[in-house]
């Protein structure tokens, strides 16, 4: 039981905090500044003894914010519907009650009838031409004096006027199904206006259009079946609700009622600001409705005594197939604050419909105003500035507002969860909180045996100490350098062994125990859901070496290798992984579901072959058993013969001797010691001849160098600096030294990894060793080493 209130609280958080991707700050605030002002306007319109406050004011419980939600939106249908009204009225179909609910119930009939109803707003522009006048002006007598006596002049102008005629009509509609011919009109107007310009006496043909003869406004079209359908049939009330039960519904805001009324009046709030854009051709002062009546119901305030028709709003159902029903509920106790009244909402709807006329009225005489000057430039649009226009244009905007604010409700709903959550746990939770939260939750939730470990196992023989570490990491956040948590099934012996190919002809069989891993990673779903940045860690201790073997799982028992490295002596390799992410098998199904039979065998086949390198294999394998092995020695001989294993390894890695030269060949019945004592034999006579070929090739380039440049190359390497003289090191540069072409290994052996004794260069190792007074390698770093350059000839076989 403790358990999974454990995976609910995390399910809540992740809930909660996933929104972050949906959540805008900006309208949340300008919500909270809508809320205070519309509070104002709510003490003028209530009672005086009423109080409302924005919940994050008051103490409240988890139900109420489906309250908020709840009434948020049956707010909002009621002021669209009744913006509709207001716009009806204009026409004078609707203005009585009873045929404005006629009107209602003959469409919420067609919806009845598994019909949508459509809002189609349609208009036309016109322009006409209405004759030609030419007058004359006069611009007054002058006097002036001259020889004769006193004279007068009189200079008069002959002006030419075009007079035109616009007309505007415009409507709005309803319509069902898809027929938009056989539509109801909502509202509608013609208007006109006689405007002048000016004309060129001297041009005899007609006069130049200052408008298209013929413009189509829109048509614009929006879906308003939903709003509509909240209507009750009978008394064309407004039910809402929202199904809690349902496994979509997670929050208040967060579940599939409001997101389709989101939904619906965010498209509404659109088409509106399209036909604002379409007639709204002379703007002047803006004029906005100060209160909102989804602002001031989304309060909440202590319980007052109420009557008994007097009720409240419930959003409450446990019917799963009437999502869109409510009941009526008393009010709470009076210790318990919840929203406003019905009859609340009635009142300051329609107080919010007086200013609405109001506001009609200003910009009408506001724009009126500025046509009427003299010389304004655009008399041609004048029109534009008629009741009916303005009327239109005025309820346009008041639905655009309303959507908005509905929105930002909503939005604001989900944001006082995130700041309660955040305020309770005292911080913003990302990404890395949550995952460290499953691994707290998974330490407590599993017992100690199946409890998910980190990713960082020593590579070790039985019984030995280990030689190196391997480890899964995060790179990157909160956890850069952390191992991964995962589950590890329990080891079991190899079948038949795990096998991969270093080549075409050559299988390697591994046999050992094997350890199967699995991880679970989490993301917040409308976030970025990539994988987590991995990379494979591997570190080897001081005289210890081992090989890691990385590629993919084939299948059972087969591994597909794509790097391998020899780690040894404090070696550190990092390798980043990238990891992609690829359907689930229900989204995959989903995916190919209207696919052809052709594709769909396709991408079946291509998933099968992304399937294929999904399972990610790491194979250890042990060095010195392998050597024990190959020399014919005792297993564990090596394990203390820590110049004898580093002789070995420096002649199987760099010069590639064959093995045969140093394993054991004598009577089986012996010792360990005496096996140890011939192999260190063979050994030593490898390594000497070595030695002896290096000074050959050294006396060689001495005499080389002599005959060039008249000195030798001094070898100090048995000085007690053990260093060569700088300005042997400048001319060694400036020649090129050979390399020993016949210690080094052949042109297509594998590169020697880096160690800290020297550096690798091109499948050559240049390194300064004191003790043999032995310079090995062909070029590399001659400045920091001071070793020197290779030659011409060198240089040519690296880049060959």
């Amino acid at each position: 039981m403790a358990s999974r209130k454990l995976t609910s609280l995390i399910l809540l958080i992740l809930a909660l905090t996933a929104t972050r991707g949906h959540i805008l700050r900006d309208p949340t605030n300008s919500f909270r500044q809508k809320v205070s002002s519309s509070l104002q306007a709510v003490r003028k319109i209530l009672d005086t003894t009423r109080n409302p406050l924005f919940p994050a004011h008051v103490q409240h419980k988890y139900d109420d914010k489906y309250d908020m939600a709840t009434v948020a939106t049956i707010t909002a249908t009621h002021s669209v519907l009744a913006s509709l009204r207001t716009l009806a009225d204009s026409t004078g179909d609707y203005k009585a009650q009873e045929a404005w609910d006629h009107f209602l119930k003959q469409q919420r009939e067609q919806i009845d009838g598994q019909k949508t109803i459509t809002l189609r707003f349609q208009g036309r522009e016109r322009c006409s031409f209405v004759k030609t006048e030419q007058r004359d002006v006069d611009s007054g007598t002058k006097k002036f004096s001259g020889v004769a006596g006193l004279f007068r002049e009189k200079t008069v102008y002959t002006v030419v006027t075009h007079t035109w005629r616009m007309d505007v009509d415009w409507e709005l509609v309803l319509y069902a199904g898809n027929d938009h011919m056989t539509n109801v009109t909502l509202a509608g107007a013609q208007v006109s206006e006689l405007f002048e310009t000016k004309g060129n006496l001297e041009m005899k043909d007609k006069p130049r259009w200052p408008r298209p003869a013929v413009s189509l406004l829109g048509p614009q079209e929006v879906d308003i079946t939903w709003l509509l359908s909240l209507l009750t049939p009978t008394d064309l009330r407004v039910k809402f609700s929202i199904n809690r039960s349902h496994s979509q519904c997670h929050t208040p805001s967060r579940n599939n009622e409001i997101l389709k009324a989101q939904e619906s009046f965010a498209t509404l709030a659109s088409f509106a600001s399209h036909i604002v854009d379409l007639l709204y051709r002379l703007r002047g002062r803006e004029y906005n409705i100060e209160s909102s009546p989804i602002a001031a119901m989304f309060t909440l305030e202590n319980n007052q005594p109420l009557s008994e028709s007097d009720v409240e709003f419930d959003h409450h159902t446990t019917d799963t197939n009437e999502s869109n029903t409510s009941t009526i509920r008393k009010k709470r106790s009076a210790s318990e604050p919840t929203t406003m009244s019905f009859g609340d909402m009635l009142k300051l709807i329609e107080a919010e419909q007086q200013e609405l006329s109001t506001v009609i009225g200003q910009y009408r005489d506001n724009v009126d105003s500025s046509c009427q000057q003299a010389d304004h430039k655009n008399h041609e649009l004048c029109v534009y500035t008629k009741p009916a226009v303005m009327s239109l244009i005025a309820v346009m905007k008041h639905i655009t507002e309303t959507g908005k604010v509905y929105v930002d409700a909503i939005t604001t709903i989900e944001e006082l969860l995130r700041e309660q959550l955040q305020q309770a746990i005292g911080r913003e939770l990302v990404a890395d909180d949550f995952t460290e939260y499953m691994n707290f939750h998974n330490r407590k939730l599993y017992n100690k045996k199946y409890s998910p470990t980190s990713f960082s196992f020593a590579a070790r023989q039985a019984g030995k100490s280990p030689e190196g570490v391997v480890s899964i990491e995060y790179r990157g956040g909160k956890f850069d350098g952390n191992p991964i948590e995962l589950v590890t099934s329990n080891s079991s012996t190899m079948q038949g062994g795990l096998s991969f190919n270093i080549n075409p002809a050559t299988e390697i069989v591994l046999s050992g125990k094997q350890y199967l891993h699995s991880s679970l990673f989490h993301s917040f779903s409308n976030l970025n859901a990539n994988p987590p940045t991995l990379q494979l860690a591997a570190r080897a201790r001081q005289f210890s070496s081992f090989m890691l073997v990385v590629g993919t799982m084939h299948s059972e028992g087969k591994l597909d290798p794509v790097a391998a490295v020899i780690l040894q002596n404090k070696d550190e390799i990092i390798i980043p992984l990238l990891l992609e992410a690829i359907p689930s098998p229900k989204e995959f199904a989903d995916s190919i579901s209207s696919l052809s039979y052709e594709q769909q065998k396709f991408a079946k086949a291509f998933r099968e072959l992304q399937l294929s390198s999904t399972v990610f294999g790491i194979a250890i394998i042990q060095i010195k058993p392998q050597m024990e092995r190959l020399l014919k020695i005792p297993q564990g001989s090596l394990a203390k013969e820590i110049k004898l294993t580093q002789d070995l390894l420096e002649l199987f890695i760099t010069y590639q001797v064959p093995a045969d030269l140093v394993t054991y060949d004598g009577e089986q019945s012996a010792n360990v010691t005496q096996k140890l004592s011939a192999v260190k034999k063979h050994v030593g006579a490898v390594m000497a001849m070595i030695d002896v070929a290096k000074k050959e090739e050294i006396e060689k380039e001495n005499n080389k160098r002599e005959k060039k440049f008249g000195r030798t190359f001094v070898d100090h390497s048995k000085d007690e600096m053990g260093g060569f003289e700088e300005e042997d090191v400048q001319l060694a540069m400036a020649e090129g030294v050979n390399t020993f072409q016949k210690s080094a290994p052949p042109r297509n052996a594998p590169p020697r990894n880096m160690n800290t004794q020297g550096v690798h260069t091109g499948g050559h190792q240049l390194r300064l060793h004191k003790s043999r007074d032995v310079l090995r390698g062909s070029a590399a770093h001659a400045e920091d080493l001071k070793h020197a350059a290779p030659s011409g000839n060198q240089q040519q076989q690296q880049q060959q």
